[in-house]
C-alpha cells in the first residue's frame, strides 16, 4: 500500500489522523479485514501508513467511537461491523458442547509434568468450557520416552479420528510440535470447527490464538529504554522464528526511540535443547564476546535461561545486572525469580480461555477465521532497575 505521506493531495486536505481514519475505513469496506477479524497492531499500522503511533491511535479511536472497531483489553482491536453497518454476530454458546483438545504434554518418569506451558493452556480451556456447561476430551500427542531418551510422539492428525468418533463439536490444537503443510491442510478440511493455539499467527483459513512475539520484543526494548539504559543488545545462542520475531520487535522499538541496537545471535544450539544447555551455551557465547571487549549497556535475552547465562559470563568481569547493565528475559521461569531477572510472562491462561471462547461460539465453518493475538505481561525486577 502507498504510504500516506506520499498521498500529498489528500494529506493537504485533511489532518493526518483523519487520513488514517479514512484509509482504515476504506480498507474495512473493501474487505481487507472482515467482521470479527483482528486488525494489525498499532505499531504495524503506523509503519505501514508512515505516521507516528499517536497519529495512528487517534485515527483508530474515530472508528472505535462510531462502532466500526471494537477494542478488548485481552484480544486487541477487531472489526465490529462493516461499512454497511452490519454488526458482528453475537455468538451463542451451544448447550453441552464437546471440545476436543490435541496437544503435547510430556510426562517424566518422576510423574511430574514437564510441559508446564501446555498444561496451563489445556487446563484453562478445560476450565472455561466446563464453566459454560460444556465437556472436553483431551488426546495427548506424547507417547513415552524412547530407548535413546528422546520422547516419542503421535502425529497430531492421527488422533483426530478418535475425537470425531466421540462426536466432538470442535477441535483445538495446542502448540503442535510442527505446523507442517500437511497438518494445516488436514486441519482446514476437517468437518468440525478447528482452532490452533500457538506462538505464531497462521496465514490460512484456520482460526488461531497466538502469543505476539514481535510485540513482546518491542515491549522489552521499550522497558529498557524507558528505564534509562543506553544501547540495546539482543542476545540469543540459537535461531528460531520466535527468536527472530522478538529481535525484530526490539529492533523496531530501538529505531523509533533512536537507541543504538545490535543483535548477537549464535546458530550453534537447537531450541529444543534443555534449559541447562541453553544457559551453558549462552554463558560460553557471552564469555567469547567479553574476551573481545564486549561490555553491554543493556541486554534483551531470548529467554530467562539465556539471561542467566549472560549473568554468569558478565559476573566474571565484575559486572552485575541492574548496577552495571540492564537485563531483560522472557517466559518468567523460576530462574528469573531466583536471579531477580526482569521478565515478560506469556499469557498462557489467556490463550486457553480465548481458545475456549472461540470453540464455544457457533460452530459454522463458513464464518470468518479469527486471528487473535495476546500480549505478554511485564514482571519488573532488579535486573532492569538502575541500582546506585
Amino acid at each position: 500500500m502507498t504510504r500516506l505521506a506520499e498521498k500529498s493531495g489528500r494529506a493537504l486536505a485533511v489532518t493526518a489522523f483523519k487520513a488514517v481514519e479514512d484509509a482504515l475505513r476504506s480498507q474495512i469496506a473493501e474487505g481487507r479485514w472482515p467482521v470479527g477479524q483482528m486488525i494489525p497492531s498499532r505499531r504495524a499500522l503506523a509503519q505501514e501508513f508512515g505516521v507516528n503511533l499517536e497519529t495512528l491511535q487517534r485515527g483508530v479511536e474515530g472508528l472505535i467511537a462510531d462502532g466500526t472497531l471494537r477494542s478488548d483489553s485481552r484480544r486487541g482491536t477487531y472489526v465490529a461491523r462493516s461499512s454497511s453497518g452490519t454488526p458482528i454476530v453475537s455468538h451463542r454458546p451451544y448447550a453441552q458442547a464437546t471440545v476436543g483438545i490435541i496437544g503435547p504434554i510430556r510426562r517424566l518418569e518422576t510423574g511430574e509434568w514437564s510441559d508446564i506451558w501446555n498444561n496451563i493452556v489445556v487446563g484453562a480451556i478445560e476450565q472455561t468450557v466446563t464453566k459454560r456447561n460444556g465437556r472436553t476430551r483431551f488426546s495427548n500427542t506424547y507417547i513415552a520416552e524412547g530407548p535413546d531418551g528422546e520422547p516419542l510422539w503421535h502425529e497430531a492428525e492421527s488422533l483426530v479420528p478418535g475425537l470425531l468418533a466421540e462426536g466432538v463439536d470442535c477441535i483445538v490444537f495446542v502448540q503442535p510440535r510442527s505446523f507442517s503443510r500437511n497438518l494445516l491442510a488436514f486441519a482446514e478440511n476437517l468437518p468440525t470447527k478447528t482452532i490452533v493455539v500457538g506462538a505464531m499467527p497462521l496465514r490460512n483459513n484456520l482460526s488461531c490464538v497466538y502469543y505476539d512475539s514481535i510485540d513482546a520484543g518491542f515491549q522489552a526494548a521499550q522497558h529498557v529504554a524507558t528505564a534509562g539504559w543506553d544501547n540495546i543488545t539482543f542476545f540469543a545462542p540459537f535461531v528460531s522464528e520466535w527468536v527472530e520475531q522478538r529481535c525484530q520487535g526490539a529492533r523496531e522499538c530501538a529505531e523509533q526511540r533512536g537507541v543504538e541496537f545490535e543483535a548477537i545471535i549464535d546458530t550453534g544450539l537447537k531450541t529444543t535443547d534443555g534449559w541447562f544447555e541453553q544457559r551453558t551455551k549462552s554463558r560460553d557465547t557471552a564469555r567469547r564476546k567479553v574476551a573481545e571487549g564486549w561490555r553491554p549497556a543493556s541486554v534483551i535475552a531470548a529467554n530467562d535461561d539465556v539471561a542467566a547465562g549472560v549473568i554468569d559470563a558478565l559476573v566474571d568481569v565484575g559486572l552485575a545486572p541492574g548496577k552495571d547493565y540492564g537485563l531483560v528475559g522472557f517466559d518468567d521461569k523460576h530462574i528469573s525469580r531466583e536471579l531477580n531477572i526482569t521478565s515478560f510472562r506469556p499469557p498462557l491462561a489467556e490463550l486457553g480461555r480465548e481458545a475456549a471462547r472461540l470453540a464455544l461460539s457457533v460452530s459454522d465453518r463458513t464464518e470468518p477465521a479469527m486471528k487473535i493475538s495476546l500480549h505478554s505481561h511485564l514482571i519488573a525486577r532488579r535486573s532492569s532497575q538502575r541500582i546506585a
